[in-house]
């Protein structure tokens, strides 16, 4: 086997068993098997199992070695590998596997072009990968762990990045660090993924999927994922058992189709659990089903074209919502799972689900619920919740919530006795101009008690005459008043008697003409309530 000649030829004076396995089996284009074990012992393993990394260097660097590595690649298994693997500005023609093996000093792979990387069950130190280039996947899964940082800053992958069940470990520092990585497929952080410390994924470009289902996230009082600026033409899953113990955070981030929370947990209780402001994303948010915060939940300035779910949450009671300037489809919510305070301001939304919250009493709950300080009042939440119950047809509690509107501001700012009066007064009589067949009704009432006490003060001073002989009704100064007032109904008095001095008989006129008019007002509203 030219291979193994070349081998030998290169490595005489320190070859080794290890070697001769080696070397043969990737001349044969098999997998240079070591023995089982778990890679954590590896320290134990006889000298059978020890490879140096230079073997490994030389087999993907060696232009003559090269030429007798098949298209199957370097395959090695169950190996302690000494030495740091140093394989950077490498372009590399085959896959390179090393599974279930330890090396304890890590990789460094910087600009290294290959195939297919596969590193599954594989315990590792620190892997220095920055602008990689893999034309199909990199696996790092089944056990794969790594002590100290894995980074693959700007590196290209046109397969998926899979470490699904995999362990990255740098409590200090970050665990997992992709920044501006471009992966076409899909990014799996998934089934038992472990990361202690942060996982960094800022600016990012991922064709599929963010999928973190079941995955765990720990740096506590830190940034457990940061994702700012990602751009996933697909979903981003960081639900069913998705765990992280400080900040997740998806500034700017760019989702092609929904974030999905669901049966997610965020703590973070000194912080932000989930930071996504500005977050842009083309179908909905779910955050249901038991989704659990503890901490502040940042939606400020984000643009939702979908549905937004806050549903069956825990924890609910140590959680803060923010949803300032964001702009949603539609909004889906519970009272059960409302947060202890909830920011507001400037978020629109087009709809509410018909099995959320939709009365006027609710609503009011829920803006009580708001953190502005107590001397701040904010308006636009109630403009908002009125216009969007007055398209669904719920007219009169939109109108209620506008009349709140006016009447709130009271609780918060403080006013003088005076004001508060005049304040308490305008709602209970016009309804703050938005009851104003109230403020007709009001005034039809005044007007009837000024007649009534004039016309009675007629009558006792004898400044009233008959105008017809016989049986004449009884004077009774109400009811001359209304009859007065209301031309549509006959009372049997005013016909009856007319004052005899130009005052009375002037206010008279008027009180005529006033109520021929505010009665037909009056009436024309209670019309058009009738017809809503």
């Amino acid at each position: 086997m030219a291979l193994l000649e070349l081998a030998r030829q290169r490595f005489r004076d320190d070859w080794t068993d290890a070697d001769e396995t080696l070397f043969r089996q990737t001349a044969k284009g098999e997998i240079a098997a070591y023995g089982k074990g778990d890679p954590a012992d590896a320290d134990k393993w006889g000298k059978d199992r020890v490879l140096r990394a230079d073997r490994i260097e030389w087999l993907c660097t060696d232009r003559d070695a090269v030429k007798e590595v098949t298209r199957k690649g370097v395959r090695i298994k169950g190996a302690r590998i000494e030495g740091h693997v140093d394989l950077s500005y490498v372009k590399i023609e085959f896959p390179l596997w090393i599974v279930n093996s330890a090396v304890r000093r890590g990789f460094t792979m910087q600009c290294c072009h290959l195939r297919t990387l596969l590193l599954n069950g594989t315990h590792t130190g620190p892997i220095v990968a920055d602008g990689l280039r893999v034309e199909h996947d990199v696996f790092m899964r089944d056990g794969f762990q790594s002590t100290g940082e894995v980074r693959l800053l700007g590196a290209k992958i046109s397969g998926t990045l899979d470490c699904r069940k995999g362990q990255f470990s740098n409590p200090d520092g970050k665990a997992l660090n992709a920044d501006r990585v471009d992966v076409k497929g899909t990014v799996c952080l998934t089934d038992g993924f472990q990361a202690m410390g942060e996982v960094r994924l800022l600016g990012a470009t991922i064709g599929k999927s963010l999928d973190c289902v079941k995955g765990h996230f720990s740096n506590p009082d830190g940034k457990a994922l940061s994702a700012d600026g990602v751009q996933v033409d697909g979903s981003v899953f960081l639900n069913d058992g998705f765990q992280a113990t400080g900040e997740v955070r998806l500034l700017g981030a760019m989702i092609g189709r929904n974030l999905e929370c669901d049966n997610g947990c965020f703590s973070n209780p000194n912080g932000k659990a989930l930071t996504a402001a500005g977050v842009e994303v083309k179908g909905s948010v779910f955050l249901r089903q038991q989704f659990r915060a503890e901490g502040k939940v940042d939606f400020i300035g984000a643009s939702v074209n979908g549905s937004f779910l806050w549903l069956m949450l825990e924890c609910a009671e140590r959680c803060t919502l923010r949803l300032e300037s964001a702009k949603i489809g539609t909004l889906w919510d519970e009272e059960a799972s409302w947060p202890a305070k909830l920011y507001l301001d400037g978020l629109v939304y087009d709809r509410l689900h018909n099995d959320a919250p939709l009365s006027s009493e609710a609503r009011l709950r829920w803006f009580r619920r708001q953190g502005y300080d107590r001397d701040r009042f904010v308006p636009q939440p109630y403009v908002q919740l009125a216009r969007v119950l007055q398209e669904m047809g719920h007219e009169a509690d939109a109108r209620r919530i506008l009349i709140a509107k006016q009447k709130d501001p009271a609780r918060v700012k403080s006013l003088s006795i005076p004001g508060r009066v005049w304040h308490h007064l305008l709602g209970s009589t016009f309804g703050y101009g938005y009851r104003p067949w109230l403020a007709l009704l009001v005034a039809w009432l005044l007007y009837i008690a000024l007649g009534t006490g004039l016309f009675q003060i007629g009558i006792d001073k004898a400044l009233f005459a008959e105008t017809e002989a016989g049986t004449v009704p009884a004077f009774n100064a109400l009811v001359y008043s209304l009859d007065a007032f209301v031309s549509l109904v006959d009372f049997h008095q005013a016909k009856y008697r007319l004052p005899t001095v130009w005052w009375l008989r002037g206010y008279l006129w008027l009180h005529i003409g006033f109520g021929w008019f505010l009665t037909t007002l009056l009436v024309v509203g209670l019309a058009g309530l009738v017809r809503k």
